[in-house]
């Protein structure tokens, strides 16, 4: 049987409709998002005063993330940007990999599906973390002493333990997403934490310097691709 072996193993077809609450709980929280969005802070103010209209003002917000953030001197992802945000203007805390911070994070993402993936690396500085994310890319890390292009550059397109290991164009427009295999929903940067634990390095906080470069490398290889959010995969 085919099925039975790697090498003539077909590649797998994600045909699930990410959008069905049925079929993907993450898209149970497009709503509870939304409702978030709307919902007053400490301070009284909610999200929804200052953007009335969320479709029109977040219609390509998320597939423009990460940028480069001159005030923080860092690459600001959308889930740690959701957390400064709603701190400094609502007064809520909605620390990244929260249930709420990923919420917000799906109905956001969720706002700008369909639209093409674009990065700004139009500065110098936004230039310059890029390319320290390609490095990244490339750097050996854990136990294992593997790099992500290890997987999916130099091991790309193989099954390998009975997964598909894929190119990094495809990797990231379909972020946040339910995670079948550990009954989560999960952004981007907690993706890159499982991928550190399982090549045995320490794993780094959400909101670390070296993700949000590595985070910028990943989603310029996805250019061009549109969003598809919040997706599913195993």
């Amino acid at each position: 049987n085919p099925i039975d072996d790697p090498e003539k193993r077909a590649k797998p077809v994600e045909d699930r409709d990410g959008l069905d609450p049925f079929v993907n709980p993450a898209a149970e929280r497009i709503d509870v998002g939304a409702a978030l969005f709307k919902k007053p802070g400490p301070n009284g103010q909610a999200c929804v005063a200052c953007h009335a209209d969320p479709k029109a003002a977040f219609k390509r917000w998320a597939v423009e993330m990460p940028k480069w953030e001159p005030r923080l001197k860092k690459v600001l992802g959308a889930e740690e940007f959701i957390a400064r945000h709603a701190k400094a203007t609502t007064g809520a805390d909605v620390p990244m990999e929260t249930r709420d911070n990923i919420d917000l994070s799906i109905y956001l993402h969720n706002l700008a599906n369909g639209q093409a993936i674009k990065v700004d690396l139009s500065s110098p500085d936004a230039q310059a973390a890029y390319e320290r994310g390609v490095a990244l890319s490339k750097t050996k890390v854990g136990q294992f002493n593997f790099a992500c292009t290890d997987c999916h550059e130099l091991g790309a397109n193989k099954w390998i333990r009975g997964q598909w290991l894929g190119d990094p164009k495809g990797q990231y427009d379909h972020f946040p997403l339910w995670r079948t295999s550990r009954n989560e929903n999960w952004d981007i940067r907690k993706r890159f934490q499982w991928c550190n634990v399982q090549v045995r390095a320490n794993e780094l906080p959400p909101d670390a310097v070296e993700y949000g470069e590595l985070e910028l490398y990943l989603r310029k290889a996805n250019e061009g691709l549109t969003l598809s959010a919040p997706n599913i995969r195993h």
